[in-house]
């Protein structure tokens, strides 16, 4: 025993003119390797382990350094085996100091290292063998986790501040975030908003998710504050997205975490959406439509890509991880605007078409009645057919069938009627039949009489009257007097309008209308270079001659 005093004053001694090396080897002397047979020479070696604990951080000898304090904590177990911290105990008791202090130089290891939970945890067995609070030895693991200070002792932001204290267990954190979870469940006012979003308060939960990153139960409490939080306008939320990219990489596969990330994320305003890189979100989000979430979530991650992919430079990530395959096999709002930004790329829209897109959009319209779903269900089914597919055509008269009796049904919002007929122009020709079994003419001239002052939606009907003219339904039209006299209207109120114009008069011949000489006329005469007009004007080549002798 007198050895190993001996031994411990000279390490001491070396230690303190900076001998490290030299300190060492007298400390390890000093503990030999056996066992402590007295509580004496226990706290003896324990207070050497402690000394050669300290020399190797002085050398950069991190692992030895931590062995050394986790030894001293040995020595105590083995001489208290039955010690629990929920006992009584003697504070007096010299093993405790050295247990003690153990556990601070644990601590203060684990913080160098960045284990910020085992750091935590081992602070708060020395507060409590101590008997004092620990919080304040923490300022750096606080520092490390982004904590922010809250200032003053504001009775309202007493529910963050019991954070600090509660980060040793599970269950005390999730008490805490439980608190909270019931404050923001309740109406709160703009006042204690401003506080929570001033103080930075959010910042808190980022770093509990750092924390108990391995408990869901604690993440799903987060997560459910951080929603409610910017369902409140605090926006501040999403400077975190490393965090919840973090959150992405631990729980790809789990349906419930991930349902509530998507809920989360939908809140990002456009700033934050915009920061989403292709493997850390856009590609991930794409993978969460193969879990099982609710409709709502599946929405959510439609929404999210919708705001997030970059065309044409995700489009190949798209393909990969067949999204539209997920689009036409999960329909939500979103889904169908997502299917819409990505016929946008010709590739795509070729997949799109050949996977069955223009029947999922057809089943659609016919399904919904909400003006923007069906707008912009006939958005994709007109740009895949502007795409000129040549299987396009055998769902032309599929198209005119469906998409004649919602136009009539819905003939008041313009955003239906245009498409619908950009839609039903383009499938005209091959499908005449369709044409006439759905009285295709008789709408299309009721509906253009109520839109005969509005050049925009009045181009597209006018579009397909001169589309059906062409393909032989002529008769179709004069079996509607008011057609013929309605698309003129047009054209004189619009004779600038040149597509108007031409397609007009064209229209007007290939129907053999009585006055198709002057209007020929008319038309030549301000639009002479017209390939539309031409073409029309020669079939009455010979009557054209004969009035002009």
């Amino acid at each position: 025993m007198n050895d190993a005093l001996d031994l411990r004053d000279s390490g001491l001694n070396k230690m303190h003119a900076s001998d490290y090396s030299g300190a060492i080897e007298d400390f390890t002397k000093a503990i030999g390797t056996d066992d402590p047979e007295t509580d004496e020479e226990a706290v003896l070696k324990s207070i050497c382990l402690l000394h050669r604990s300290t020399c190797n951080l002085m050398l950069n000898k991190v692992g030895d350094a931590f062995e050394d304090a986790s030894y001293a904590v040995y020595m105590f177990k083995i001489r208290r085996p039955k010690f629990k911290l929920s006992d009584q105990f003697e504070s007096s008791d010299p093993l405790i100091t050295t247990y003690l202090l153990a556990e601070k130089t644990k601590a203060e290891i684990y913080q160098l290292i960045r284990d910020l939970k085992s750091s935590i945890q081992s602070y708060t067995i020395y507060g409590i063998l101590s008997k004092s609070d620990p919080t304040s030895l923490m300022d750096g693991v606080y520092a490390k986790l982004g904590f922010p200070k809250i200032e003053g002792n504001d009775p309202e932001l007493e529910i963050f501040t019991k954070i600090y204290s509660s980060l040793s267990t599970e269950k005390q954190i999730l008490l805490v975030l439980s608190d909270i979870i019931t404050v923001f469940q309740e109406e709160v006012s703009p006042s204690f908003i401003e506080k929570v979003r001033s103080q930075g308060c959010y910042v808190f939960l980022f770093g509990i998710t750092y924390l108990f990153i391995d408990c869901p139960v604690v993440l799903q409490a987060c997560l459910c504050i951080l929603r409610n939080m910017a369902e409140l306008g605090i926006s501040e939320i999403f400077d975190g997205l490393i965090v919840l990219r973090n959150i992405i990489e631990h729980y790809q596969t789990n349906n419930e975490m991930m349902g509530a990330l998507l809920l989360l994320l939908k809140l990002a305003p456009d700033s934050a959406v915009q920061q989403f890189e292709i493997e850390d979100f856009v590609r991930p989000i794409m993978k969460m439509l193969t879990l099982k979430l609710t409709p709502e979530e599946y929405d959510a991650a439609f929404y999210l890509l919708f705001r997030s992919i970059k065309i044409p430079y995700n489009y190949k990530a798209a393909s990969e991880l067949k999204l539209i395959d997920a689009i036409i096999a999960i329909a939500t709002k979103s889904s169908i605007v997502l299917l819409s930004k990505l016929l946008c790329n010709d590739e795509l829209c070729v997949e799109s078409q050949i996977k069955g897109a223009i029947p999922f959009c057809i089943a659609v319209i016919k399904k919904v009645s909400d003006v923007s779903l069906i707008t912009t269900s006939l958005i994709c089914i007109a740009k895949i057919l502007l795409l000129d597919i040549p299987d396009n055509k055998r769902f032309y008269a599929q198209i005119i069938t469906s998409i004649i009796p919602i136009v009539v049904k819905n003939s008041k919002p313009p955003g239906i009627v245009s498409n619908a007929f950009a839609c039903l122009t383009i499938c005209v020709d091959g499908a005449s039949d369709a044409i006439k079994e759905s009285k295709a003419v008789r709408a299309a001239s009721v509906i253009l009489s109520l839109y005969s002052h509005d050049i925009e939606i009045a181009k597209n009907i006018v579009s397909f009257f001169y589309a059906a003219s062409l393909c032989g339904l002529a008769d179709e039209i004069n079996a509607n007097p008011a057609a013929l006299n309605t698309i003129l209207s047009v054209v004189t109120e619009f004779i600038a309008e040149k597509d108007v114009a031409v397609k007009g008069i064209a229209t007007a011949i290939y129907c053999n209308h009585p006055m198709k000489i002057k209007l020929a006329t008319i038309g030549l005469k301000t639009y002479k270079d017209s390939p539309v007009l031409i073409s029309a004007v020669a079939s009455i080549q010979d009557e054209l001659r004969s009035s002009l002798k």
